[in-house]
Parts: C-alpha cells; sequence; structure tokens
C-alpha cells in the first residue's frame, strides 16, 4: 500500500484485516494518472462472502471515518471521508467479476454504452492487498489483446442506434428539439454518446475508461479519432450551439465515425 496517504493506507491495512476481505484494488482516477483536486480514492473489496456491516463499521470507527454505510444505488458501497480525503469502497464478488469478465473477454457480447468499462477497471487496478493471490491471477488471465470479435460485436449493436435504423437517437433528439423537451434533448445525447464512445474504443481496440474525462482520454490515447470529434462533442455536451445546430453535430459525428470504420 505504498504511495498512499498514511490515514488512507493505515485504514485500508484495518480493513484487510477483515478476514472476508480477500483482495483490495485501487481504481479510477489514482491508477489512471488523471487525478484533480476533485479526485477520491475507488477501492474495490473482492470476496467470496459478504463483508460484516458490523466489521466494516469497527474499523470505520477506530480510524474517525465519516461513511455513509451499505449504499446500494448502484453496487454495494460504503461512502466517505477518511480525514479529509474522500473514498469509496466498492463490493464485488469473485463470482460476479468473473462473470462479467468471461461475458465481455471470452464470449464477446456487446451492450448499449459502456461495453468494456468493467474490463478496463479491472485489469487497470493496482493491487493494494491479495490475500490468496487471486487478483493477480485473474488480471494477468484477463490482461490481453482487444478481442476482434469483441469490437465488432460492439459496433454492429450500437452503429445502427445513431442514425440508421429507428428509433435512432438523432431523430429522437431533433423530435425534442421541436417539442422544446430540454430533459429529453439531454438525455438522447447522453445516450447517443454512451453508444459512440463505446465504438470510438473499440475502434481503437481501447477497453472503455468509464464516463469521465473522455475527451482528454481519447485524445492522448487513442489512435483514430473522427476529424471533428472535439468541436461535435463539445456543441452536443455543452449546447453552445442554436438547438436547431444539435442535430447537424451529431449526424457529423455519427458519419464521420462510420467513415473510419
Amino acid at each position: 500500500m505504498q504511495n498512499l496517504p498514511d490515514p488512507i493506507r493505515l485504514f485500508l491495512t484495518d480493513l484487510a484485516n477483515i478476514p472476508e476481505v480477500e483482495a483490495l484494488l485501487l481504481a479510477g482516477s489514482q491508477t489512471a494518472g488523471t487525478t484533480d483536486a476533485h479526485s477520491d480514492h475507488d477501492v474495490y473489496v473482492y470476496s467470496s462472502v459478504m463483508v460484516p456491516e458490523a466489521s466494516r463499521r469497527a474499523v470505520f470507527e477506530k480510524h474517525g471515518a465519516q461513511m455513509e454505510v451499505g449504499n446500494t444505488f448502484w453496487e454495494l458501497e460504503d461512502d466517505g471521508y477518511i480525514g479529509r480525503a474522500p473514498i469509496e469502497l466498492i463490493y464485488r464478488s469473485w463470482e460476479g467479476l468473473e462473470n462479467d469478465m468471461e461475458r465481455t473477454v471470452v464470449r464477446c457480447e456487446a451492450w448499449i454504452g459502456y461495453t468494456t468499462c468493467f474490463w478496463d477497471n479491472f485489469i487497470h487496478s493496482r493491487i493494494l492487498f491479495d490475500r490468496t493471490g487471486k487478483a493477480r491471477a485473474l488480471q494477468e488471465k484477463y490482461t490481453v489483446p482487444y478481442p476482434d470479435a469483441l469490437a465488432h460485436n460492439i459496433i454492429q449493436k450500437n452503429l445502427p442506434l445513431l442514425k440508421a435504423q429507428m428509433p435512432n437517437y438523432i431523430d429522437q433528439v431533433t423530435k425534442a428539439i421541436k417539442r422544446d423537451d430540454f430533459v429529453s434533448i439531454n438525455h438522447r445525447i447522453a445516450a447517443f454518446l454512451a453508444s459512440y464512445f463505446d465504438i470510438l474504443f473499440a475502434l481503437n481496440r481501447m477497453p472503455h475508461p468509464g464516463e469521465k474525462k473522455l475527451i482528454r482520454i481519447v485524445k492522448a490515447h487513442c489512435q483514430t479519432i473522427p476529424e471533428h470529434f472535439e468541436e461535435d462533442v463539445t456543441a452536443v455536451t455543452l449546447l453552445n450551439v442554436p438547438l436547431e445546430r444539435v442535430p447537424f453535430h451529431l449526424n457529423r459525428l455519427a458519419e464521420e465515425i462510420e467513415t473510419l470504420l
């Protein structure tokens, strides 16, 4: 647990002493090299059985941690602060992890957006504690070249939704603009971008790094980028163009990535 602030390191050392805790992995911006003043510590806690809440609370109390215990909005999490340092503890089972990896990397099943996020999260996590060596073994197993079949399936599943088939996102955004339905405009643009980035990362054979700082990541790490990528993504996310111009930028995003394919 080197290179962690002392309060976080001491806290995680005690967390690792809970018998049910089998591995602790640090992920997110702390391992991606994209930290900023707002970054927290995303720590994934892997186990075969549930880590008892009473044991977790005992560690929190020992370190004076201010934690919300047992949040289940997405996954099971404990969220809060160790001193002034924000931290998220996300609890995952080995079975769930292996099912996700098998579905994505072996069976090459595509989703609508964010297909390879769990894969990217796991293989790029930093192992802080690994009681049995299972985390290291699984990282090595799934740190493999991006499967061509996976890229193909992601593109085939997501590309038609951009503009080619009903009910495609550009048509939905255009209707929402005509209705002055700003909630729907934002909702459908977000869906468009979820599929768009899934395609773009698949095209570059790069596991999807998640929803944050994507323009910066694409510019830094992708070899193949549509010509007007940054201009168009900025236009449709900031809505800094007249609304009637939004479909133009969405269409150009779709057309340029299709040309690259």
